[in-house]
This record gives structure tokens, sequence and C-alpha cells, in this order.
């Protein structure tokens, strides 16, 4: 399925401030680091990927290398996560027509999820992303047409005011996955 019109942009930049001393990213879950269940999903679905680094980006490039990730570090990555998305898609490739935004604590994507973006997607005209119900999760596909858009952002609000203003260009895709909801942000999420 690969399409090289098409690449992953993986945040990994976040502190992690509720996990206490550990990097989330780096913390094992059913036996690998929770950010190559992640890098996994997108090398197996065929897609190019650029992993956008801050907190601890020494650490976290070094397990993203071996996954052929394009590293971009975000210097200004203790603003938070819409600098770090701006930050990766303004290094994106002139060849992406679309970029899927995919958060690096997010294990539980479904493939098919992505592999239904990957089929809504009609010539760029739209912002995809998969829900269930009434509620939206990740990852996010953008058209190039927003990339200029998406490196603008500042803050920790991420790409939801770009959403908000351009509501009239968002597309759901219906998918069953609750994974599109479950981020780890807390130590009790690696229980078993």
């Amino acid at each position: 399925m690969r399409s090289a019109s098409i690449g992953a942009v993986i945040l990994a930049a976040g502190q992690s401030r509720r996990m206490g001393d550990a990097n989330k990213l780096l913390t094992f879950w059913q036996g690998k680091p929770l950010l190559c269940h992640a890098l996994d999903l997108f090398q197996d679905l065929g897609l190019p990927m650029l992993l956008v680094t801050g907190h601890d980006a020494g650490a976290v490039a070094a397990l993203a290398r071996p996954f052929g990730c394009k590293i971009v570090h975000n210097p200004g990555h203790e603003e938070g996560m819409g600098r770090s998305l701006a930050a990766g898609i303004a290094a994106a490739p002139p060849e992406w027509g679309a970029a899927l935004i995919a958060l690096g604590d997010m294990p539980m994507i479904r493939p098919e999820t992505v592999r239904a973006l990957l089929a809504a997607r009609a010539k760029n005209a739209f912002i995809l992303a998969p829900a269930m119900g009434a509620r939206t999760g990740h990852p996010v596909l953008w058209p190039r047409a927003f990339f200029e858009e998406l490196t603008q952002l500042r803050g920790d609000k991420g790409a939801r005011e770009i959403i908000d203003r351009h509501a009239d260009r968002l597309r759901t895709v219906p998918v069953d996955d609750p994974g599109i909801f479950r981020d780890f942000d807390q130590p009790e999420a690696f229980a078993p």
C-alpha cells in the first residue's frame, strides 16, 4: 500500500509530565517501547515517516532511526503540540500531497483504520478524521492545501482550531476502532 504522495508525521516531542520521571514513548508496553507501536504500524503500511522530536530527543531519535524515519527536532517543543505539528509539516517533502498526523503515544490504532483513511482520500479535497459515532479521533489525514496553515500553529491546541475554521472541509470516516481515542499519558495506562 505504499504511496509516495502520502506520509505520516509522528509527533514524539512531548515531555511526558504526567509520567513522573519516565518518558512514556520509551516505556515498554506489550514487549516494546510505546513509540515502536506507531512506527511499526506506519512501516507495515508502507508509509514514509517523519518523526518530530523534542524532549529526550537523542533517545527518541535513536529508537526511530532503524525504522527509516526522517527525524525533525523541534527546539520549541515546550510550547506544546501545535509547535511540534508545525515543525513536522514544515519538513514534509514536496512530493507529499497529504500527511497523516499521528501521535506517538497512541499504540492501539488498527491498520484497518489507516487503510480506511487512505482509501477515503479524494484528490486533496478534504481533511479526513476517523470516527466512532459522533466522536472523531486520530490519526487525521491533511491534504497539502492545509500545510501552510498547519505550519502557523503554536501552543498546545494542536490543529483543532483549523478544523473548526474549515468545518465544511472535514469528512469523517466511520471505523470500529477504540484505539483512535486511547493515548497513554499516565503510568496506569501501561498496566496489563
